[in-house]
């Protein structure tokens, strides 16, 4: 398991430093994507969960290596404790799978100046593996992109627990669409 969650920032915090910190009148295709996600994002996830990136520099990204596979981990939690309900624990667990997939596919594109338009889940698989877990507390959320172009993008993810326990596996198809250049 990855260092954390303890002593990491949000993904909300680091976001917003990303949009403050900007050097240049002009943003950056990253710094328009977090100012996007800080305005349009549901404000009910943030408000729900508790999300901690693994890498703290995510959304400022080092421009100077090779473009790796798309990888975003976060840490996550909800922020109210849900219960112990089985069904519950699955919903939020779901409800979590949705929310960062095609975002971890289109974050090195747009470091290289992919100009964002919009991006949305096209096809979601769920396999839960485990009945019993408690999304109450801090569980892994590994997310790898396989594949981003043509305007789709492949992204496949994994929920464990801290004792490394999995227990949901997702596949995703998006859609990511650049700005259009009307001739």
């Amino acid at each position: 398991m990855p260092a954390g969650p303890h002593g990491l920032l949000t993904a909300r915090e680091l976001m917003r430093n990303c949009v403050e910190t900007s050097k240049s009148d002009e943003m950056t295709p990253t710094e328009v994507f977090s100012a996007y996600k800080l305005a349009e994002f549901p404000p009910t996830f943030h408000r729900m969960f508790e999300a901690k990136p693994v890498d703290q520099k995510i959304y400022k990204p080092d421009l100077k290596g090779p473009l790796h596979r798309p990888q975003y981990h976060l840490w996550i939690k909800p922020v109210l404790d849900i219960g112990t309900d089985p069904l519950m624990q699955q919903y939020m667990a779901a409800y979590i799978s949705d929310s960062t997939m095609v975002e971890t596919a289109i974050l090195p594109h747009l470091a290289r100046g992919f100009p964002f338009s919009m991006a949305f889940s096209l096809d979601h698989c769920l396999w839960f593996h485990q009945t019993k877990f408690d999304i109450n507390e801090w569980m892994l959320w590994e997310q790898t992109s396989d594949f981003a172009g043509n305007s789709r993008t492949h992204t496949r993810a994994r929920l464990w627990t801290r004792t490394g326990d999995l227990v949901m596996t997702a596949v995703q198809e998006g859609l990511a669409r650049p700005v259009r250049k009307d001739s």
